[in-house]
């Protein structure tokens, strides 16, 4: 076999460090292990996404500001309804659940 030397090589992957300060419970990285979703300092959108996965649903945003609102938590065992009203308890949001879709808003239905 012949190496064409303009194949571009994939970059190499990133290496991240644990924190070794926390319990194995506490991080991120191993939060799925005990079944778990945590979230620190993501924007609703980012969170949305791992909700979406986490509980295959569809997330859609009414407005551009709920995206950029922040979040620290974490979910165990809520129910998708359950959720949504922690994290409205620490950052004011609108929302609506029909099936499987959930509408999110900063402004009142």
């Amino acid at each position: 076999e012949t190496c064409d030397a303009t194949e571009k090589l994939s970059p190499l992957p990133a290496i991240s460090y644990l924190d070794s300060t926390k319990k194995e419970i506490e991080l991120i990285e191993t939060a799925w292990v005990y079944n778990r979703l945590l979230f620190r300092g993501d924007n609703f959108e980012e969170l949305a996404r791992k909700m979406e996965r986490w509980y295959n649903i569809n997330i859609y945003f009414e407005d551009e500001k709920a995206k950029k609102l922040t979040f620290n938590g974490s979910i165990e065992n809520e129910t998708v309804e359950q959720a949504f009203n922690a994290l409205r308890t620490a950052v004011p949001f609108y929302f609506k659940i029909k099936n499987n879709e959930v509408f999110i808003s900063t402004n009142e239905p």
